[in-house]
């Protein structure tokens, strides 16, 4: 499990440089604001699930931009592997903190969160 967990955590580090880059480029030294968050993570978000069965939505307020999901096509994917609940969520917290550490190491000043669904039926959020 160990070394699946690490695999599957490396995932991560190219969403991540993406998304650092993308703050980097569009922030430089200026404070983010939320609907600008929104508009990088759009097309991001749009392609990811473009050919698959990703369902979201956003919920912006002036200082937190959460992506909600209702539907991934990852956990859908481990769901018909036969991994179990639990496992998915450890492989989506590795990948999720590997993409986030990126992130911070090409814009320092932004912070993120990903907490998993509690259940099957219920939604991830992504702050």
């Amino acid at each position: 499990m160990e070394r699946a967990l690490a695999l599957h955590a490396k995932l991560g580090e190219p969403f991540g440089v993406q998304i650092g880059e993308a703050f980097k480029q569009k922030f430089e030294n200026k404070k983010p604001d939320t609907e600008s968050l929104k508009a990088i993570f759009q097309p991001m978000c749009t392609s990811f699930g473009a050919y698959t069965s990703l369902t979201y939505e956003y919920k912006v307020t002036p200082k937190t931009l959460s992506i909600v999901i209702a539907k991934c096509p990852l956990y859908e994917g481990f769901k018909a592997a036969g991994l179990n609940h639990e496992t998915t969520r450890k492989m989506c917290k590795a990948m999720s903190e590997v993409e986030l550490s990126q992130a911070k190491n090409l814009y320092p000043k932004i912070e993120g969160s990903a907490q998993f669904k509690d259940s099957p039926e219920w939604s991830c959020v992504e702050k």
